[in-house]
């Protein structure tokens, strides 16, 4: 992916976001509000495919948006017109400040250069970019546990903070939305989804949470679309889907939703349909090659990656990717991709650093997989048989996984919220002078 899915604004939002300025300092560099610097945010995370400012910073560095070289006024004056580095009026002319400012500087741009270099050194190899080893059960890290337990939730990140959405119950079906701060390890309870579901997805879109449809208590599916703004805690309910579906996949793509295929009562979909937030309206688009439920989505960079079953019961699990630029009369958006290996269900399918990976529930095992795109292969990256993976969710903080609720050994639901971190950072302390 490169920098060219982005608009002018929001390449000088990120470029901004690249020097370390936050939200407030950007709006006041472009004349604009923060809530409208958020919304451009979140936009460009979505583009690029990255979950935090961290991660928005490589990116642009990778892409030429940002030079790692230090800013033109800190930059050292040539050495001959610097004093005698043994004297000490060298530190009263420099300024303590500014050599620390010197030296932390140097060594970010040191840490980045080497964590590209690790990235892109893999062309040979059948090693995932990040160093993992998901059958490292000390790895694994107990957050505080969901409210209530429960399984098939819908869950969707925003402003680094997991939300959670319905789901089933012991004995029913939720409306429950609450949010999960991961630095204060600390559930909220938010009001309550309209109408409670559970097999439903949901995803972001600037700074609203879209949930359409799902499986109400009575087993029936429902065409409801309802909106969350996080912001506000208010649900809204927006344009009906054209039929009712559950166990669909869900992708934003250039600020749009499209929608795969699905349960839809009593058989797999092929439908697939595009929403468009400021219209609040549905279009049907190209049909899938196949009817498709359970259906995971994707999107990285100029295409949506989908996996998923053509019957609930299915053994083989397919991988397709949908170019939504390609769907035009007289072309063929659909390319057949190299199916997962697993005879189970994978309830986790997520891009991080340009990079697929899917987690596998196979029986009493989880697998944890990456896409080789030099191969065109998947490659095992761990297995664990101490973790509860099936029916759960997953989410993406910083690089850190983390998977929520989930069907324990009898089929109970659970209260499960783990963490591994599968990409680690140091953040670098700001010096004022």
């Amino acid at each position: 992916m490169d920098a060219n899915v982005l608009s002018d604004r929001e390449i000088e939002v990120l470029r901004l976001v690249g020097q370390g300025k936050s939200n407030k300092e950007i709006a006041m560099d472009l004349d604009i509000s923060v809530n409208t610097v958020k919304v451009h945010v979140s936009n460009i995370y979505q583009k690029i495919g990255v979950s935090s400012r961290t991660e928005a910073t490589l990116f642009a560095i990778e892409n030429g948006v940002v030079n790692p070289a230090l800013p033109q006024e800190d930059r050292p004056i040539p050495s001959e017109g610097l004093p005698d580095v043994r004297t000490t009026d060298t530190v009263k002319h420099l300024g303590r400040n500014t050599i620390l400012l010197l030296a932390l500087l140097g060594a970010s741009i040191v840490a980045i250069v080497l964590f590209l270099v690790i990235r892109h050194n893999t062309t040979d190899t059948s090693n995932s970019s990040l160093m993992v080893n998901f059958s490292a059960k000390d790895r694994w890290v107990a957050y505080n546990p969901l409210p209530s337990p429960r399984s098939d939730i819908a869950a969707v990140t925003y402003e680094s903070q997991i939300f959670t959405i319905g789901g089933n119950l012991n004995d029913g079906v939720s409306g429950s939305t609450e949010v999960f701060s991961q630095t204060e390890n600390v559930w909220t309870s938010l009001e309550g989804k309209p109408t409670p579901v559970s097999g439903a997805t949901a995803i972001l879109i600037g700074e609203r949470i879209f949930v359409p449809g799902g499986k109400t208590a009575d087993g029936k599916v429902t065409d409801n679309l309802e909106v969350f703004d996080p912001r506000h805690n208010v649900w809204e309910e927006k344009a009906n889907l054209p039929i009712g579906l559950s166990n669909y996949g869900l992708a934003a793509f250039e600020g749009k939703l499209y929608l795969f295929g699905g349960w839809a009562g009593s058989q797999p979909s092929d439908s697939v349909y595009y929403y468009d937030p400021d219209q609040d309206a549905w279009s049907e688009i190209s049909k899938l090659p196949y009817p498709s439920t359970t259906v995971l989505a994707v999107q990285i960079e100029n295409r949506i990656v989908l996996t998923g079953k053509t019957e609930p019961t299915s053994s083989e699990t397919f991988l397709l990717s949908y170019y939504p630029n390609r769907d035009e009369p007289g072309d063929n958006p659909w390319e057949e991709g190299t199916p997962i290996p697993t005879m189970g269900d994978v309830p986790c399918f997520f891009n991080l650093l340009e990079t697929l990976y899917a987690v596998v529930h196979d029986g009493n095992t989880t697998d944890f997989l990456f896409y080789d795109e030099q191969k065109k292969a998947w490659e095992s990256i761990g297995q664990n048989d101490a973790l509860l993976s099936q029916n759960t969710q997953c989410a993406i903080i910083g690089g850190e996984l983390f998977l929520i609720g989930g069907t324990n050994a009898n089929g109970a639901p659970s209260d499960q919220l783990l963490g591994y971190k599968m990409i680690y950072s140091i953040s670098l302390p700001s010096i004022v002078n």
